[in-house]
C-alpha cells in the first residue's frame, strides 16, 4: 500500500463520539464469545480504522490498515474498496474514522473479512473535532505505561526496573522517551510514567507493569502476541486505554519476521521487538506516530531523513540526542512564536534562523522555522539544524540550513515530510513558489544562528551580511577532498572511512560518541592511541562499537567510556596537573573491505579535562585528513567452531559429566576446533536456573565473567584463564547453595560468549551454552547435555 501523501479532505459527518480523547476511550463493538472453531460471524459490526506503520530491520517500512474493536486490533483479509480508496488518496483519518457494516466475519486467524453484499459505511469526524484532538495529542502531560510480557516460553529480556529507567529515567538514565519529549518540546508535551493504582487496584510504582500470556512467542505472529498482551493488560490493570494516554508493549524476542517496532497513527498503542523498547530513538519515533507524525524521508527512502527522530531509529542507549525536523515541529505548533510564514509567489525575506537549542535564548537572534505554503498542496520549511545542546546528536545535516517539504492541504495533519536540500554557508538552492523560481541562500554563520536570504530581490554582492566561520567539528569526505600532499585513492579502491555527518564527536555523561561511515566493508575495529596514533593507550577508554547498514554503507558507532583519573595518570596522552589540563588521543577506526583489504583512518581528538567539574570538554577538534591506508592483505572469511564441555580443573581434559552438589566445583572449558582460529578469551559467562527449573519460580543468575573479567562480587568463588598452548579457555566456579533449593533433580544452564580470533588477530564473538546436571536432594542425577555452539561470521 502506498504512503499517504495526497490532499487531505475534511468530511463533515455527524457521529457520536464517546469518552475523552486524551484517554482514547472511543472503542468500538466488543466481540462476542467465539462460537465456531473456524470463525465468528457478526452483525451490525463497527470498529475504528487504524493505520499501522511498521519499521523493519532492512530499513524498509510498511503501512497497513487495521480495525480496532473492544478487545483486539484486527487486520483485514481484504481491505474493503471503500476503505482502500480513502487510504490510497491519503484521506483515511487513522483513529478517527469508523467502519460500520451489516455483517462481518472474524477468521480463526484473527482476520476481519467483510462478506460480499454486506452494507458498508464510513463515518468521519468533523474537522474542528479532529483539530481539537490533534492539539491535545501534542500538548500537555501524558500518562504512559509500558508492559513487560511473560510468554509461555520466553519473556521480555529486560526487567521492569530496567525498562522503567530506559524509558522514563527513573534510575538515572540520561536520555529516554521522557527526557526527549520534555526537552524537544520545551515542556509543551511531556511523557510521564503512570505512577499510582489502576482501576483494578494494581499498584504501578514506576510506569512499568508486567503481564503473563499463555501464548508461545517463538515463531508466533507478533499481532497474536500483541492482542494477547492487550487482553492480559486489560484484564489485570483494567481497560488500559481508558486510564493511560499511551501504552508501550515490549514483546519478548522470537516472534516471526525482522520487525523492529510499529505504532498506530493517532492511537494509544505502540509495539516493540524486545530490546527496541529500551532505545530512545525508537521510543520517540513510535510515540511520534501515536501523536500523529508521519515518517521523514529523503530521496527514495521514506524514512531516510536522519536530521530528526522520524527518520531511522538507532539501537543506541543514550542517543542520538536530537529532536524533530522543521516540518514536524510546525505540525505540532511548538514554536509558533519563533515561526515566520511567507507568501509564495512574491518572496523577499532575509534574516537570522537559529537552532532548536537556542529557541529560549533571546540573546541569539532569529526564527526557528521559516514556513512557505506553496499553492495549498506543498509546504516548505527552512531551518538551521544547529548541532548543539538538545540537538547535539543530529545524525544528518548538522550545522547546515535544511529545506524540507511536505504535501497535503492541512499542515497540522499526518503527512510524510521530505528533506529536499542541505546547505552549507555560501550555498543556495532554488524552489519554485507560485510559478517563480526562488533561491534560498545560506549566506553565512552569524554567531549561533544562520543568516538566510529567500527571494530574488537581493543584489548579488551584498557585503553587509555578516560572515563568521564556525569552529565546530568538521565533516570530511576523504574520497572527494584529499589533503594536500597525500596520494590519491588506492587503485584497488574505492575504500574510505569517513567521520560521519553526525555528532562526531560529542561527549555525554562521560562517554565520547562518534559515528564513522565505511563502504565496501565486512568487518570493523576501533582502537585508541596517543596523539601520535602509534602508541597504544590501555586501561583508559572502555570501547564499545556497533554497526548497522545504511544505503550501501556501514555506519560504525563508537562509544568510549572516559575514566578521568586514568586519563590524568597517563602521561602519553595528558598534559596538565591534577585539576585541569589537556588530553590528546587518537581513535583509529579500521575496516576490512569486501576484497579483504584493511583500510584505516586516524582521528585525533583534543579535549580539555576539568577534574573539578568532572567531565570532558572537546575543544578544537582536529582530524588527520590522511587518505585511507592499506595495512595488509588478509583473509577474514573464516568460520570458527568451538567445543564447550565440563573439564578437569587441573588438566583441562574432558570429563564425563556427573551430578554436582553444593560447594563442589564446576569447570567449563571452551576449546577451538578450527585450524584457522583460536579462542582468545571468554567474554561473558553466566550460570542460570530458569523459572521453569525452580519450584519457587525464581530465576537465579550467577555472573561468572562479565566483559572479559571475573565479576568482582563473586571473585572468591571463581578461577578463570586460558592455556594458549592447548588453545583452551576455562572458568572454574564453586557452586552456591541457592542452586540446590528445589528438592528435586534440577539443571544448571551455562550461557556466555567467547572471543574467537585468527592468526591476524581479527576477533569474532559468539554465544555458547551448556546444560549441567546438579545433585538432587535424593542423590540422583542425569548425565549433562552439551548444546551446540555456533560461531563465525
Amino acid at each position: 500500500m502506498k504512503l499517504l501523501q495526497n490532499t487531505l479532505q475534511a468530511f463533515l459527518a455527524s457521529i457520536a463520539y464517546s469518552g475523552v480523547y486524551g484517554a482514547n476511550t472511543s472503542l468500538r463493538t466488543p466481540l462476542p464469545p467465539q462460537t465456531s472453531a473456524a470463525h465468528r460471524e457478526l452483525t451490525d459490526f463497527d470498529c475504528t480504522l487504524l493505520i499501522k506503520v511498521t519499521d523493519w530491520e532492512n530499513s524498509e517500512d510498511t503501512y497497513d490498515v487495521e480495525c480496532a474493536t473492544g478487545d483486539a486490533i484486527l487486520p483485514f483479509t481484504t481491505v474493503p474498496a471503500e476503505v482502500q480508496s480513502l487510504f490510497d488518496a491519503g484521506e483515511l483519518q487513522s483513529g478517527d474514522d469508523i467502519l460500520r457494516t451489516s455483517s462481518a466475519v472474524i477468521s480463526a486467524e484473527g482476520e476481519l473479512m467483510i462478506p460480499a453484499g454486506a452494507s458498508i459505511s464510513i463515518e468521519h469526524t468533523y474537522e474542528e473535532e479532529r483539530m481539537r484532538r490533534r492539539r491535545m495529542q501534542v500538548s500537555g502531560e501524558k500518562k504512559v505505561v509500558a508492559l513487560r510480557i511473560n510468554g509461555a516460553d520466553v519473556s521480555t529480556t529486560s526487567s521492569t526496573s530496567k525498562l522503567s529507567d530506559e524509558i522514563f529515567g527513573t534510575d538515572g538514565d540520561l536520555f529516554n522517551l521522557r527526557k526527549g519529549y520534555e526537552q524537544c518540546s520545551y515542556n509543551e508535551l511531556t511523557m510521564e510514567p503512570f505512577i499510582g493504582t489502576t482501576s483494578n487496584g494494581v499498584s504501578i510504582p514506576d510506569g512499568v507493569s508486567e503481564v503473563t500470556i499463555t501464548n508461545t512467542v517463538s515463531g508466533a505472529n507478533n499481532g497474536d502476541i500483541r492482542n494477547a498482551a492487550v487482553a492480559a493488560g486489560d484484564a489485570y490493570l483494567g481497560q488500559m486505554n481508558a486510564q493511560f494516554n499511551y501504552v508501550m508493549l515490549c514483546i519478548p524476542p522470537g516472534t516471526s519476521g525482522g520487525w523492529i517496532a510499529y505504532a498506530y497513527i493517532n492511537w494509544y498503542l505502540s509495539v516493540y521487538n524486545d530490546r527496541w523498547c529500551e532505545y530512545p530513538s525508537g521510543q520517540m519515533h513510535e510515540l511520534g506516530h501515536n501523536i500523529g507524525l508521519a515518517h521523514a524521508g529523503e530521496g527514495s527512502g521514506q524514512y531516510s531523513d536522519q536530521s530528526g527522530m522520524m527518520g531511522y531509529s538507532y539501537s543506541q542507549d543514550e542517543g542520538p540526542v536530537m529532536c524533530f525536523n522543521a516540518a514536524k515541529n510546525f505540525q505540532m505548533k511548538w514554536f509558533l512564536d519563533k515561526t515566520t510564514s511567507l507568501t509564495a509567489g512574491d518572496i523577499n525575506w532575509e534574516g537570522n534562523v537559529k537552532g532548536l537549542s537556542h529557541y529560549g535564548d533571546n540573546s541569539v537572534p532569529g526564527e526557528v522555522i521559516i514556513y512557505i505554503p506553496n499553492g495549498g498542496s506543498d509546504h516548505y520549511y527552512v531551518s538551521y539544524n544547529r548541532r548543539y545542546g538538545i540537538n547535539s546528536g543530529t545524525v544528518e545535516g548538522g550545522d547546515q540550513v535544511l529545506i524540507h517539504r511536505r504535501g497535503g492541504s492541512n499542515p497540522y495533519e499526518y503527512e510524510q515530510s521530505w528533506l529536499v536540500k542541505k546547505l552549507n554557508a555560501g550555498e543556495s538552492f532554488s524552489v519554485t513558489f507560485g510559478g517563480v523560481s526562488t533561491p534560498i541562500s545560506f549566506e553565512s554563520v552569524d554567531g549561533e544562528s544562520a543568516y538566510v536570504k529567500i527571494g530574488n530581490g537581493f543584489p548579488e554582492d551584498d557585503t553587509n551580511s555578516p560572515s563568521v566561520v564556525m569552529s565546530s567539528a568538521p565533516s570530511i569526505a576523504l574520497s572527494d577532498s584529499p589533503s594536500q600532499g597525500n596520494p590519491g585513492p588506492s587503485p584497488d579502491g574505492p575504500w574510505f572511512i569517513d567521520l560521519a555527518d553526525s555528532p562526531s564527536p560529542y561527549v555525554l555523561a562521560g562517554v565520547l560518541y562518534a559515528t564513522y561511515i565505511a563502504t565496501e566493508t565486512t568487518k570493523h575495529e576501533v582502537m585508541t592511541f596517543a596523539g601520535d596514533c602509534a602508541t597504544p593507550v590501555e586501561n583508559v577508554f572502555g570501547i564499545t562499537s556497533t554497526t548497522f547498514s545504511l544505503g550501501g554503507s556501514m555506519l560504525i558507532d563508537a562509544e568510549l567510556d572516559i575514566d578521568i583519573d586514568a586519563v590524568i595518570a597517563n602521561e602519553d596522552i595528558y598534559t596538565g596537573d591534577a585539576t585541569s589540563g589537556v588530553a590528546v588521543f587518537c581513535v583509529e577506526a579500521s575496516v576490512w573491505s569486501g576484497s579483504n583489504k584493511v583500510v584505516a583512518h586516524d582521528t585525533v581528538y583534543t579535549a580539555s579535562v576539568s577534574v573539578v567539574e568532572g567531565f570532558f570538554i572537546l575543544q578544537d577538534v582536529t582530524l588527520f585528513e590522511e587518505m585511507p591506508t592499506e595495512i595488509d592483505d588478509i583473509d577474514i572469511g573464516y568460520e570458527g567452531e568451538v567445543d564447550v564441555y565440563e573439564c578437569d580443573p587441573d588438566t583441562l581434559d574432558v570429563i564425563t559429566p556427573i551430578a554436582l552438589a553444593a560447594g563442589e566445583q564446576l569447570t567449563v572449558c571452551v576449546e577451538n576446533l578450527a585450524d584457522t582460529t583460536h579462542v582468545d578469551s571468554i567474554l561473558k559467562m553466566d550460570l542460570i536456573q530458569t523459572s521453569a527449573q525452580t519450584s519457587s519460580g525464581i530465576e537465579i543468575v550467577f555472573k561468572v565473567i562479565e566483559n572479559g573479567a571475573v565479576d568482582s562480587g563473586n571473585a572468591a568463588l571463581i578461577d578463570s584463564g586460558c592455556d594458549d598452548a592447548l588453545g583452551i579457555c576455562y572458568a572454574s566456579v564453586v557452586l552456591i547453595d541457592a542452586f540446590f533449593q528445589s528438592g528435586e533433580t534440577t539443571y544448571l544452564n551455562v550461557e556466555g560468549e567467547a572471543i574467537l580470533g585468527s592468526a591476524k588477530e581479527e576477533e569474532e564473538d559468539g554465544a555458547f551454552s551448556l546444560t549441567v546436571d546438579l545433585q538432587s536432594c535424593t542423590g540422583s542425577g542425569l548425565i549433562g547435555m552439551l548444546n551446540r555452539a555456533i560461531f563465525g561470521k
